[in-house]
């Protein structure tokens, strides 16, 4: 349940990483993409306080020959130190997450091939 109390900074809004590298906050692999976004949902009312303007994304992955497909639900916080704020604080409420290097191929919940079964 999200805790009461003053609204966290945007952790978002840190600058973005001087190298121009990206990253992301992932929040955790699933077989299907319907499964990603209902990740996202889940995690929302988890930690709403923390979530609340934060678009996510999920990353198509495939894992190599005869391994399958992953859906990787991830969210890209301004730089790195952005991707750490949010990760360290979605620890502190007991959600798991790791802070990663992102590649541009993301697709937010509007490119999903089909919206109605989310």
């Amino acid at each position: 349940a999200p805790k009461s109390g003053p609204a966290p900074t945007s952790p978002q809004m840190a600058q973005p990483a001087p190298t121009g590298e990206s990253y992301a906050v992932q929040f955790a692999s699933y077989t299907s993409e319907e499964r990603a976004w209902r990740g996202w949902d889940v995690l929302q009312g988890a930690a709403t306080d923390l979530l609340t303007g934060i678009e996510p994304n999920v990353e198509r992955t495939e894992l190599g020959e005869g391994k399958g497909t992953v859906f990787r639900l991830r969210t890209r916080p301004s730089g790195k130190a952005g991707a750490e704020s949010l990760c360290n604080a979605l620890v502190a409420q007991g959600i798991e997450c790791l802070v990663v290097r992102s590649g541009p191929q993301m697709a937010d919940r509007s490119a999903s091939s089909d919206p109605a079964t989310l």
